[in-house]
């Protein structure tokens, strides 16, 4: 059964980058009963331990925090509060969205100029109703708050969608999390730590200094993609419910060719439908920690979603419990001889 109102309080939540208390707190409150430890990082990303055997291999499940959005710029003479992006954002994609500035004041993104012309962030503006400069300052808003896009989660029960802004990447929080309350009174022959990483969006920060304190031996990546199933893409490839992504290639890495095997094997031995995919236009958090130390075997799993990085994105709630259940079964089978089996190194 999925937790809808743990998903909905995620994706609800405003965290842009550098600013993701309300979502570490959101998840240490939900996962500290299934934790023997958790920790923080300096950027913010939250580890939560569960309880194993230090002479067990570890594997961490990383999840970003962290969700696209602004910065306040500039405010000009008349009130109007100009932007600075966080994240990729298209601007023809977020006009006409409410926001909400420094978690309090709510306003609506404009554009300066007539969108079927050529316009970037640097033509948005918000409108929170103020008058003038000196009214926006008396309320204390000043360059550099947060501007987080606002909608409120929908569940559409007949079609099992969820429509919510943030699900980059909090729907993977939240399946990476289930996962591990799933586990947390398992004997595994693994420890099992789940990573809430930092900063993805602006050059996947956390996910580096949170892989210092674990030091993992293998490492699952959950993240988001845009599907290729609308009407703009020619190809159909990253296809809704049709499970989640094994993620072969994106920009910062290639995935773990056995561990990528792995998933494979077990979702076929249990009907759990998959797809393999590439990123080719962005990167993950698997680039950086693939790189810790003298190399960590490393893959995506990726949940296939419908507009990401827009004020309402939608995900099928039949791909979040597949995600679930594969990857619960591919924890459950990882062992030392595992680990040794997908190491790019040749037999001796």
């Amino acid at each position: 059964m999925i937790q809808y109102n743990l998903l909905k309080k995620l994706t609800e939540a405003c965290a842009i980058p550098g600013d993701e208390g309300i979502v570490q707190s959101l998840i240490k409150d939900d996962l500290t009963p299934s934790s023997q430890k958790i920790q923080f990082d300096n950027l913010g990303s939250i580890i939560c331990h569960k309880k194993g055997n230090p002479k067990k291999i570890t594997v961490a499940l990383v999840a970003h925090i962290d969700e696209v959005g602004f910065i306040v710029r500039d405010i000009d003479k008349n009130g109007f509060i100009r932007l600075h992006s966080l994240g990729g954002i298209s601007p023809y994609q977020v006009i006409g969205s409410r926001v909400l500035i420094k978690d309090q004041y709510l306003g609506c993104i404009y554009a300066d100029k007539d969108p079927a012309q050529h316009i970037s962030i640097d033509n948005l503006y918000v409108d929170a109703g103020f008058s003038n400069k000196e009214e926006v300052l008396a309320y204390k808003i000043h360059i550099g708050d947060s501007v987080s896009l606002r909608s409120t989660t929908e569940y559409w029960e007949d079609q099992g969608i969820i429509a919510a802004k943030a699900l980059d990447d909090r729907v993977s929080c939240f399946i990476g999390m289930e996962v591990f309350k799933n586990l947390a009174e398992q004997q595994l022959d693994c420890n099992l730590v789940f990573i809430g990483s930092a900063q993805e969006e602006v050059g996947t920060r956390g996910s580096k200094t949170a892989t210092n304190l674990v030091k993992p031996d293998i490492a699952i990546i959950l993240d988001v993609a845009s599907c290729k199933d609308t009407p703009q893409f020619s190809q159909q490839t990253r296809v809704m419910k049709k499970g989640p992504c094994l993620c072969v290639a994106d920009k910062s890495a290639l995935g773990n060719r056995s561990l990528i095997e792995l998933f494979s094997t077990i979702a076929d031995k249990h009907n759990i439908p998959y797809q393999y995919d590439i990123l080719g236009g962005g990167g993950t958090d698997t680039g950086s920690v693939a790189l810790y130390g003298i190399g960590i075997p490393a893959m995506a799993l990726i949940t296939p979603v419908r507009y990401c990085h827009t004020a309402t994105s939608l995900v099928h709630m039949d791909d979040i419990k597949n995600e679930i259940d594969l990857l619960t079964l591919v924890i459950q089978s990882i062992n030392e001889e595992t680990f040794k089996s997908i190491l790019p190194i040749p037999p001796k």
